[in-house]
């Protein structure tokens, strides 16, 4: 995951953070929600750095897990929010709207972490860079 997308996803959080009156009944979801996502977020990070294995597994499905458990957050959220009036209602729903879009944005970027090849590139390359210093060593 790039910084400019980590970035962004940490300025929608405070837009949305901002946008959020103190006090205000969704709060509580609101908490839930930013733990969930940053759980998932520095699991993101990190997936790209290990080789295809057992603890790359582990961390994409507790990465999904993370994302899961804020969906839940983000339909309660809209359950509460339709059971409201006024302002509430549309504060609600326009978070919980929010709340969606951004994880849809994660579910994007967790496929493309997950099809990274990072670390396969770069063991791959001491590898060659080994081989290629033996060949020369040989040639001399």
């Amino acid at each position: 995951m790039s910084r400019r997308e980590i970035h962004s996803s940490t300025t929608l959080r405070g837009r949305i953070k901002s946008s959020m009156p103190t006090g205000s009944i969704y709060e509580h979801y609101e908490a839930e929600y930013l733990a969930c996502t940053k759980r998932a977020m520095e699991n993101m990070e990190r997936i790209p750095e290990l080789l295809p294995g057992v603890e790359r597994e582990s961390l994409v499905a507790s990465t999904s897990k993370a994302i899961e458990s804020a969906e839940e957050v983000v339909q309660q959220m809209e359950l509460e929010a339709r059971s409201a009036s006024g302002d509430a209602k549309r504060e609600g729903l326009a978070q919980a709207q929010d709340y969606k879009v951004a994880l849809m944005n994660m579910r994007t970027q967790l496929k493309q972490a997950r099809a990274s090849d990072k670390a396969n590139e770069r063991a791959r390359e001491a590898l060659l860079e080994g081989t290629d210093r033996a060949l020369r060593m040989e040639s001399e």
